[in-house]
């Protein structure tokens, strides 16, 4: 068992800072203060370095068809930050997990990303105009990356991992096989990602966007808007604990509240995006929701997805706090000054597009 982390020195609660908590006192301390900038100021970068993530998709369909403005080098963008981001959630979850040598990280990281680039299906990945957009990628997906190949690496990566747990003392067989099953979780997360924001579709005019990035944005919303109401309606009502030897913090109450402001939320944005002849191109999940289904149908399906983000969302952050919590670890890695490890701060988002990419397997 993975000893917890002993906390920073600015976690330490003294004696004489409780007396002064009890009276209303000190709590603007320096480090308090000094954390409370670190923190700000790694939220801000975060933030700006996942917009410019997210938007790259958005600029590349919004201008496929334009003639003066080449929008591929924002596929290149998109790709570049699923690489990264794929990189260092499965660097983090295996460092937590007990597969710490750096050459076996080498290893691990390195298939995860072909897995990333082979396709389950031949539609997966990269879309044809992307392709076309592309040529030095085209030849190279076309003829090497063949959905075989996937399932091919998924059994040499979990050959890996096993054989890898039998060699180390220290690791069990079924932490590495959690830390595999986690990795095909991040990699899933990242194609449904990625598939949503660079599908398109030929309209006999040019391309759109299959699924709109405003998708994306959708999903994000909910998630967030769940997260921020579950702890701030927690902190208000919260009673009843929902998963106390998980997150002792989250209760059902606070839970309850999120689940109705994300859902309630995401479906007004949803339906509002689709009920105008001006906004539809960019209603989450246009293309599907535009096949000849009657109005009443695709609100429904709206409402009913809203609900289904807001309870994934809550569902992936319980999956990633009962992972740390087995092993006896805080936070994932401290990468990100004053917010831990990008898993922690990705968790809800990771497992809510690893569902993502199921539900494009049934709508493309």
């Amino acid at each position: 068992m993975t000893k917890l982390n002993k906390p920073d020195s600015a976690q330490v609660v003294t004696p004489e800072e409780n007396k002064k908590a009890a009276k209303g006192e000190g709590f603007a301390s320096k480090k308090e203060l000094s954390n409370l900038k670190v923190r700000a100021c790694s939220t801000v970068v975060l933030l700006t370095l996942l917009l410019i993530y997210v938007v790259s998709g958005a600029i590349y369909t919004s201008f496929i068809n334009s003639k003066a403005f080449d929008s591929t080098y924002f596929v290149i963008i998109s790709l570049l930050g699923s690489v990264f981001l794929i990189s260092i959630s499965i660097w983090e979850m295996n460092r937590a997990l007990g597969l710490k040598h750096w050459w076996i990280q080498t290893i691990i990281i390195l298939l995860a990303l072909l897995l990333f680039a082979a396709p389950i299906r031949s539609s997966d990945f990269l879309p044809a105009a992307t392709q076309s957009n592309l040529i030095f990628i085209e030849g190279f997906y076309s003829t090497w990356l063949k959905p075989w190949i996937f399932w091919v690496l998924a059994a040499c990566s979990l050959i890996v991992f096993i054989v890898y747990a039998v060699t180390k003392p220290h690791l069990t067989i079924t932490r590495s096989l959690l830390a595999f099953i986690m990795m095909i979780v991040i990699v899933f997360a990242y194609k449904g990602f990625t598939i949503l924001c660079l599908s398109v579709t030929d309209t006999g005019e040019g391309y759109k966007a299959f699924y709109s990035f405003n998708t994306v944005i959708w999903i994000w919303m909910i998630i967030i808007l769940t997260d921020t109401f579950a702890y701030l309606g927690g902190m208000k009502f919260g009673k009843t604990k929902l998963a106390p030897q998980i997150s002792p913090k989250k209760t059902w109450e606070g839970a309850s509240i999120g689940f109705v402001a994300g859902f309630s939320t995401g479906a007004l944005y949803a339906v509002l995006f689709f009920a105008f002849n001006a906004t539809r191109d960019y209603a989450p999940f246009t293309a599907t929701m535009s096949q000849n289904n009657a109005t009443w149908i695709v609100v429904l399906w709206y409402i009913l997805i809203s609900a289904a983000f807001s309870i994934i969302g809550q569902i992936g952050d319980l999956l990633f706090s009962w992972i740390k919590r087995s092993i006896g670890i805080k936070d994932y890695s401290r990468i990100v000054p004053g917010h831990g490890g990008v898993l922690d701060r990705l968790d809800s988002f990771t497992f809510a597009f690893f569902v993502v990419f199921f539900i494009t397997i049934f709508i493309r």
